[in-house]
């Protein structure tokens, strides 16, 4: 209904865009809830199943620490990071050259976003993307930049997935990157199925020394927060 009065009919207008959305972030909670897993995702036995990328590795402990366990399966993990090698640090440069002996190998340069330029041909049964963090807060097409992120990286992610591939992405848990990230929504866009969520436990990962892009200290397995990994399917 509106009325005669234009401030009226705006603050209405106004009032049901709320709710709208309020009704939208209740359904995605909803859903969220229904898709939460009690297990942690096991990372060691997925990478296991195939053809394995890492990408955004920054200093690689994560993929040591995956690679340590896998035995002579190793060689399957590829692990990645944005930055050149040039640009990497000393910890990276230690944690690669020991990757190299486990038989993982270890590109640089590899932009999340454009996957499919970089492997035209090899396809992955998993894909895994720790802590997402872009370093600038500059709106990107009016979203915030992490939002836009995740759905590019989502769907160049499915361009170079084997069939019943899986994508997965660890965060922090909280409502603040819930809607930052939307992840379901970003699942739809990029053509993937509603994520199943599960916890991260770092004693899993006992290796593991994430450090945030601007400053390490920031990090989230430093603050000890709660974190979880969506994992994704076509």
């Amino acid at each position: 209904m509106l009325f005669g009065d234009p401030i009226l009919n705006s603050e209405l207008l106004r009032l049901r865009s709320d709710l709208a959305y309020a009704r939208l972030k209740a359904r995605l909670l909803d859903l969220k809830h229904k898709l939460t897993e009690r297990e942690p995702f096991d990372f060691v036995s997925a990478a296991k199943e195939g053809p394995t990328l890492l990408v955004g590795e920054g200093n690689l402990s994560f993929a040591l620490s995956l690679a340590s366990r896998m035995g002579s399966a190793a060689s399957m993990l590829k692990a990645t990071t944005y930055e050149t090698r040039s640009n990497i640090s000393n910890v990276a440069k230690n944690n690669a050259a020991r990757l190299s002996k486990l038989g993982s190998p270890v590109l640089h340069g590899v932009d999340a976003r454009r996957l499919e330029e970089r492997f035209p041909v090899t396809r992955f049964k998993l894909v895994v993307f720790q802590f997402p963090n872009v370093a600038s807060r500059r709106p990107l097409h009016g979203r915030n930049p992490n939002h836009v992120l995740i759905r590019r990286f989502l769907r160049s992610a499915r361009h170079v997935l084997a069939n019943n591939g899986r994508v997965a992405i660890t965060v922090i848990d909280s409502p603040h990157y819930d809607g930052t990230f939307s992840m379901h929504e970003a699942a739809a866009w990029a053509g993937l199925s509603p994520p199943r969520i599960h916890p991260f436990w770092t004693g899993d990962h006992p290796s593991y020394t994430h450090s945030n892009t601007q400053d390490e200290n920031e990090s989230a397995l430093v603050r000890q927060d709660k974190l979880q990994t969506y994992v994704f399917e076509e």
